[in-house]
């Protein structure tokens, strides 16, 4: 039998091949058949689904770890970008992963993933993430597929597979590879990768990931490829990119310096130019959004671009940027032509919300098979709410908060949903779905009581404020917020934003004065608690001067290898007579209720390996001189348990001694900490055992960085933290609102501070004072959970 691109219909006598569209090249008809999936050792028989599908039982309460479930197919997969399943399940928090295989003659293709939310939903498993199993023919001779879930929570749960399908084409996202330098920006184009990968999932957009040294194999069918942080192509990839614009292939380029790519895409390279003050590109506003159907603005705080320029009247720029103030800059912060896009800086995890929906619609403009892929995921998760699995489940838990209005309204956009999708008016879809959520967010905020004599602090990391130069107008709105302590990082372990006499004055104090000063004064004429958050032993943004005196002192962290880091030494004495004092000139020059410490721990276990650490370890065992110097050290090392003690000491005896001595200073100041949240993990990760920090009285109090879109896993973590000796009172988690980890949605943020009270929490922090948190969160917060 001849093998086409195509998971073909199952018929009732076995399985027919047949040639159809590329956009829908593999499909697999699972809806009616499941006397077709043989199980496996005990697992449960598939079922029928009333409404469609085939459900899989997963008994993972009754001590199941594993089922799993075959179906024979007949398919020639190799121009696959991605496999998608159409799939609903009630409990995800059950299974640790879902698994897809793929055999293939004596071996198999294999994918994990894990379901992030109940409900229907579209599960994307990019080609490139499948692992190779023993010994397969290739991906153009699939034989069968396997779904195999493994046992996460022990509960029960169902999965109900509606669709298994096969892309070709789609999104081809190439990570950086041959085209960056060196290791710290090979990191960074994993991450920035990782970030997009995590919204083209979210947004349901089939995608493939290849790094650029493979990009070509990759590249022969894609419609649509992104560059995400690729500087310096080499002519290699500079030729697979050309040939797919030749083809009539798009390309979305962040951040480039490659004059030859931009001139392929008629554009010309601009100036790179870079700010030491946070606030000048702060934004981007778009010309004609709705041409582009994107939001008009999006938030994003960048401290260097590479813009790019028209070459010719082909191309034009599309979006500017705007300063902190959201002034229009002379800047192009988007160009496009009839190749593609080009933005001229990386995308960064800020503003989630509008990043997702302009990356959607930029995408969809270059590709519009990209958009009812969108507007079905849409569809599916329209309406669902603090955990909810459907808008159903969701309209029932909010029946007697939704008014009459509210409910009509709320019902009437959904039902709209399936008809603008079936007249392929997929924009609308998206937005009509987003109006909905906005419409049952309002009801369900409204729905939260308030609570009174609460801690409410909330971090700000630039110093500057929302508005530089002027903390009044931050801290009205805070006030107006129903917040009562402000955190503003006003100095680091290199820099300052006051005219301190230890560390460098940073160009924002010299630009809008002292910074330490003005945000005392305007939190405390707000009835604002002011705590100056400092970061110990990173340097931030240091002088360059700075860093190269502390590196010639010995006085920067070192790896086992000899690789200097540009964090200081815990254990270099002049670090420690350094940050005291700068703690101790702040706490006496300023009327603060509180000193915050942060990044109060080493990076990771790599570190430290330096000098200063050498001897301070021979010091503190008091044995003499280390003859093997840093192997007895080093994980495994004959001394390395020792090291791990040393390591966490030094950074507990250097938060005991700041308790100390800022309290001899100004007594009734309240010494608080930002910590790891995976508590004990980071005593031996980061030498943080803050735990002792409160058994023992040296803080008053500590902020975990609970920073996850998970509630379940939020408020475990939080259960733990109360149980801990001398924590009653004395811990407030941290919500990720603009964290790399999490950003979460109003509806998420409410339900984490309700998880909070019910366990006794008496305060909680925000991560971190921006604008998407004064616009999109806190607006919906002061409707219930913020109301007094």
């Amino acid at each position: 039998m001849k093998r086409s691109f195509f998971f073909a219909a199952v018929l009732a006598g076995g399985v027919a091949c047949a040639a159809l569209p590329p956009e829908s090249v593999v499909r697999l008809d699972v809806a009616n058949n499941p006397a077709l999936w043989k199980d496996h050792e005990h697992s449960p028989l598939p079922q029928a689904r009333e409404g469609g599908g085939v459900e899989f039982n997963c008994p993972f309460g009754e001590g199941a770890t594993r089922v799993y479930w075959d179906h024979a197919i007949n398919a020639d997969l190799s121009a696959a970008t991605c496999i998608e399943l159409d799939l609903d399940c009630d409990h995800p928090e059950a299974m640790q992963s879902l698994g897809l295989y793929l055999k293939s003659g004596k071996g198999w293709f294999s994918s994990h993933t894990r379901l992030a939310m109940p409900g229907r939903q579209r599960v994307i498993f990019p080609r490139s993430e499948f692992a190779v199993e023993a010994m397969p023919d290739g991906w153009q001779h699939i034989e069968a597929v396997r779904i195999s879930p493994w046992r996460g929570q022990a509960r029960n749960t169902r999965l109900v597979v509606h669709r298994i399908a096969a892309r070709r084409g789609g999104v081809v996202v190439v990570q950086g590879a041959a085209s960056v330098g060196n290791r710290e920006e090979r990191k960074a184009a994993e991450r920035i990768t990782r970030l997009v990968r995590e919204w083209l999932i979210t947004l349901g957009i089939g995608y493939e990931v290849v790094k650029d040294d493979d990009a070509a194999t990759a590249l022969k069918n894609a419609r649509v490829a992104m560059l995400p942080y690729n500087p310096t192509p080499p002519a290699r990839e500079l030729k697979t990119l050309t040939a797919l614009l030749q083809r009539g292939g798009k390309l979305m380029v962040f951040y480039s310096g490659s004059e030859a790519l931009a001139q392929a895409m008629h554009f010309k390279l601009g100036t790179y130019q870079r700010t030491e003050t946070p606030g000048r590109w702060s934004s981007f506003s778009f010309t004609d959004p709705a041409a582009w159907s994107v939001p008009a603005r999006v938030y994003q705080e960048s401290s260097n671009i590479l813009p790019v320029l028209p070459a010719d009247d082909s191309a034009n720029v599309i979006a500017w940027w705007e300063n902190r103030q959201g002034g229009r800059t002379t800047s192009p912060a988007w160009t496009a032509s009839a190749q593609g896009l080009w933005m001229a800086h990386i995308l960064q995890d800020e503003d989630l919300a509008n990043k997702r929906r302009m990356l959607l619609g930029l995408l969809g403009r270059l590709d519009p098979d990209i958009w009812p892929q969108a507007a079905q995921q849409a569809i599916y998760r329209a309406g669902c709410m603090a955990g909810a699995p459907s808008y159903a489940v969701t309209r029932a838990n909010l029946a007697t908060a939704l008014a009459g209005e509210q409910l009509t309204e709320a019902d009437r956009l959904y039902a709209s949903l399936p008809v603008l999708f079936k007249a392929r008016r997929y924009p609308e879809v998206v937005d009509q779905a987003l109006a909905l959520d906005r419409t049952i967010t309002t009801a369900y905020a409204s729905a939260q009581p308030s609570q009174r004599n609460e801690f409410r602090g909330v971090w700000e990391h630039t110093g500057l404020g929302l508005y530089p130069g002027d903390w009044s107008h931050t801290c009205r709105e805070l006030a107006a917020a129903h917040i009562n302590a402000l955190f503003a990082n006003m100095l680091w372990g290199g820099l300052a934003h006051y005219p301190g006499t230890l560390l460098p004055t940073s160009l924002s104090c010299r630009r809008y004065g002292d910074q330490l000063d003005a945000a005392v004064k305007a939190a405390h004429a707000n009835g604002l608690q002011f705590h100056c958050w400092a970061t110990c032993w990173n340097p931030g943004n240091a002088p360059d001067e700075f860093l190269v005196k502390l590196k010639k002192a010995g006085r920067l962290q070192q790896t086992a290898d000899g690789r200097i880091m540009p964090w200081l030494s815990p254990a270099h004495p002049d670090n420690i007579a350094m940050l005291l004092q700068a703690y101790e000139e702040v706490a006496r020059r300023y009327p603060l209720d509180g000193l915050h410490l942060d990044y109060i721990r080493y990076n990771d276990r790599g570190v430290d390996f330096s000098p200063a650490a050498r001897r301070a370890f021979e010091q503190w065992r008091g044995r003499g001189p280390l003859t093997d110097w840093p192997r007895c050290a080093i994980n495994g090392g004959t001394l390395s348990q020792e090291f791990e003690h040393f390591r966490v000491e030094t950074i507990t005896s250097f938060v005991r001694e700041v308790s100390r001595r800022v309290h001899a200073v100004r007594p009734n100041i309240k010494i608080s900490t930002a910590v790891f949240a995976g508590y004990p993990e980071c005593v031996r990760n980061v030498g943080q055992d803050w735990g002792a920090w409160l058994k023992n009285g040296y803080v008053d109090f500590v902020c975990p960085m609970n920073y996850t879109d998970d509630t379940p896993l939020f408020l475990s973590r939080t259960a733990a933290h109360f149980a801990l000796p001398g924590a009653a009172g004395r811990v407030y988690e941290g919500l990720g609102i603009a964290a790399s980890e999490s950003q979460l949605r109003p509806d998420q943020a409410i339900e984490q501070i309700i998880g909070l009270r019910k366990l006794g929490a008496t305060g909680f922090m925000f991560f971190d004072l921006s604008r998407p948190l004064r616009d999109e969160i806190l607006p919906y917060l002061r409707l219930g959970v913020l109301k007094e």
